[in-house]
């Protein structure tokens, strides 16, 4: 299967009404397998419109971006882990 750049375009304008991270997180999945499939680099994939408008709304729906977020999750996550 090669990618569909037109297919994976309307897709990232519909995932900008999306309420359901998963959902949102399993159709990024599958745009990305068929990057592979197609040989895209990493910094094709990365830079790509459709990865900005997906990763966009994934932020958006974890807020993860909210002062402090980030610096909380990370230290739930040391502790968890038990690392120093």
């Amino acid at each position: 299967m090669s990618f569909d750049e037109k297919k994976w375009a309307v897709q990232a304008m519909q995932v900008q009404d999306a309420c359901n991270l998963s959902g949102v997180l399993i159709s990024f999945s599958k745009m990305l397998s068929e990057m592979n499939d197609d040989n895209y680099d990493t910094l094709k994939k990365q830079t790509h419109p459709c990865t900005i408008l997906f990763t966009s709304k994934v932020e958006s729906l974890v807020r993860s971006e909210a002062p402090g977020a980030f610096s909380k999750a990370w230290s739930w996550a040391k502790d968890k882990a038990g690392a120093s």
